[in-house]
């Protein structure tokens, strides 16, 4: 009887190993993919047949000067229908600074061409949107994602944050530094804000600032993401186990 049950014990230890694997695979999948929706997802028109225009834009903006231009979308491509889009070259010396979003991309380019001779070529790109009003962002998700799809330039470099205003009050979140491509997160508890309701959103504006010279940068899409609560991580962790045990029992007792 001993002799026979050995293969059944063998049999359940690779079902055991299987399924930590796959508890394991669930996890990670759960914590790395987040569920999100639209700020904008910068990209053509995705219902063109209705009349309402392409929100590509170009601007170029000399030294001090400041430049501006309202552009309206698809709500499915905007939050609101309409983005806003605010161009700055604060420095004093040659040099321009620009912004873009040509027809068939899918990012916006913000180009800081400021000369080299500058210390300080400063350029600033604001994405403004308040064409909505009493959004409830905090029942599915936690998280602002700017998604930068290239950071180009010598020792490029840029300052982010992101504003929220609400019924409540507003806020503006801690400034993260923009060196690389990649997704930069803004929680919605960051200390910056505190005062918001998120629950009842009614603007939200992204500012992106550089003093480095050629800094070249392209947003891909502003998002909102959540990702799991860590008792949900607990309940996938727990449930594996328990089923392991189960399984283990059941084999011994064969």
């Amino acid at each position: 009887m001993t002799v026979r049950s050995t293969p059944n014990i063998f049999n359940a230890r690779r079902i055991l190993l299987c399924r930590a694997l796959a508890v394991l695979f669930a996890v990670s999948t759960c914590s790395s993919h987040a569920r999100g929706d639209h700020i904008d997802l910068i990209q053509d028109d995705s219902n063109p047949g209705n009349g309402i225009t392409d929100a590509t834009f170009t601007l170029n903006a000399l030294p001090t000067f400041t430049v501006m231009a309202m552009h309206t979308g698809e709500v499915a491509d905007i939050l609101g229908g309409e983005r806003i889009v605010t161009l700055s070259n604060l420095s004093a010396g040659p040099g321009t600074v620009t912004a873009k979003r040509e027809l068939g991309s899918t990012f916006i380019e913000f180009d800081n061409l400021g000369d080299q001779s500058e210390s300080l070529a400063l350029g600033k790109l604001t994405l403004d949107y308040k064409a909505f009003e009493n959004e409830d962002f905090a029942s599915n998700y936690g998280f602002i994602v700017v998604d930068f799809l290239a950071v180009e330039g010598a020792g490029a470099s840029g300052d982010l944050t992101i504003s929220v205003e609400s019924s409540a009050g507003n806020g503006t979140s801690s400034v993260q530094a923009v060196t690389a491509a990649g997704q930069y997160f803004f929680g919605f508890n960051d200390p910056g804000f505190a005062g918001v309701d998120f629950f009842d959103v009614d603007r939200v504006t992204m500012m992106l600032t550089t003093t480095v010279h050629e800094s070249d940068f392209r947003i891909g899409s502003i998002t909102l993401a959540e990702v799991p609560e860590p008792a949900t991580l607990v309940l996938f962790a727990t449930g594996g186990l328990a089923v392991l045990l189960v399984t283990l029992r059941r084999a011994r007792a064969r």
